[in-house]
């Protein structure tokens, strides 16, 4: 691996795992339709990213507790630090965590170590939801409604064409999908976690005992960091019901 397949790597992520599940009505579908339980307890809800915090025109991902109205936020929850880690736009993924429950499972400190095992969390997260039998139906209705200039983009390739591609079927379009988002986990595991750690550079770890990566990483110094990316869910096609 180099540079610039980890910086690849960091356009995939924000194609099939950002901007999908970043998506405000694909999010509605896995609260209400996937996890109906958990979403009479809780909700996640999508706001202006403090611009100090992040670049002034991000968004940020917040949990809300529906039944005393507290917000739960991954910063002040001393999980994510864009200061210390550069292009850590993981919120949307920090607040899904918190959505199932599993806070718990996420480290506090943002030293380089819990920064990588927090991903690996999530990334089990993310294969759970994949996992669940009412997924492929969401994001196939949505894909499908999403054909428009304002669906879903490929960032890996120049001029960001669409991701649904108008010669094949419907079928076929999501199983291409799905098996893009499964890579893309299955590399951010492999070594696309790098990319998320400090400066994100290209850099060797040991492997753990299990075998997941892990140990310490040389830092240069910090970094002001950027926030995520706008990414509003569709402006065509099914609107979506949060208000």
């Amino acid at each position: 691996m180099n540079q610039q397949v980890l910086d690849n790597f960091g356009l995939r992520h924000y194609t099939y795992i950002n901007q999908i599940f970043g998506d405000q009505n694909l999010r509605e579908d896995i609260e209400l339709r996937l996890f109906p339980k958990e979403s009479k307890l809780r909700r996640t809800v999508q706001v202006l990213a403090d611009p100090e915090q992040f670049d002034p025109s991000s968004i940020h991902w917040l949990g809300k507790n529906l039944k005393t109205g507290e917000p739960w936020c991954s910063v002040n929850e001393d999980i994510q630090d864009p200061d210390k880690h550069l292009n850590d736009t993981l919120c949307q993924s920090y607040s899904l965590m918190w959505f199932l429950g599993r806070e718990e499972e996420l480290r506090k400190g943002c030293k380089d170590e819990d920064q990588i095992e927090n991903q690996m969390e999530i990334i089990k997260m993310y294969e759970d939801i994949i996992d669940h039998k009412e997924f492929t139906t969401s994001l196939g209705e949505l894909f499908y409604e999403g054909q428009g200039p304002s669906g879903w983009h490929n960032f890996t390739k120049p001029n960001t064409p669409l991701l649904y591609n108008r010669h094949l079927t419907p079928e076929t379009n999501i199983t291409n999908l799905i098996k893009n988002i499964k890579k893309t986990l299955n590399d951010w595991k492999k070594y696309g976690y790098t990319y998320f750690v400090g400066k994100g550079e290209c850099v060797k770890r040991k492997a753990s005992a299990e075998g997941e990566p892990t140990g310490k990483r040389r830092r240069r110094g910090g970094v002001v960091g950027a926030g995520t990316r706008r990414v509003s869910g569709r402006r065509g096609g099914r609107k979506s019901k949060r208000r």
